[in-house]
């Protein structure tokens, strides 16, 4: 895979993630990821679990056409408290990429990686 390809999303900024902390139960939550790569990916989707119940969800994430190549998907918490996972999927045409939580998990820019990534919450 050679897409020349870099992604960014901060969980401590409040333009990757809105709002920032922990968001209330039934809370809308707006998630972005920058992508930039020679061509533009095919899809970009944000995979999500919960951790109570394990209920997956794979959201489709928009492009936003205002803010360059910054994809985006808004999703509702659980009506329970509960810890909410989430990593990012970028498929072009040579592949797919995987965006994650940075190697020592404490959250903030994560990183590409070219398997299953390690989760934000």
């Amino acid at each position: 895979m050679n897409d020349n390809i870099k992604a960014l999303h901060h969980s401590h900024q409040q333009y990757y993630r809105s709002p920032f902390g922990a968001a209330a139960v039934l809370r809308t939550v707006r998630i972005r990821l920058r992508v930039e790569a020679d061509t533009l990916p095919k899809r970009v989707a944000l995979r999500l679990w919960k951790e109570k119940d394990g209920d997956q969800q794979l959201a489709m994430m928009t492009r936003i056409e205002a803010h360059g190549n910054v994809y985006e998907a808004t999703v509702k918490m659980p009506s329970t408290p509960q810890l909410v996972w989430y990593y990012f999927i970028i498929e072009t045409a040579n592949g797919i990429y995987y965006y994650g939580n940075n190697a020592d998990g404490l959250g903030g820019q994560g990183q590409l990686y070219d398997k299953e990534p390690p989760a934000y919450q």
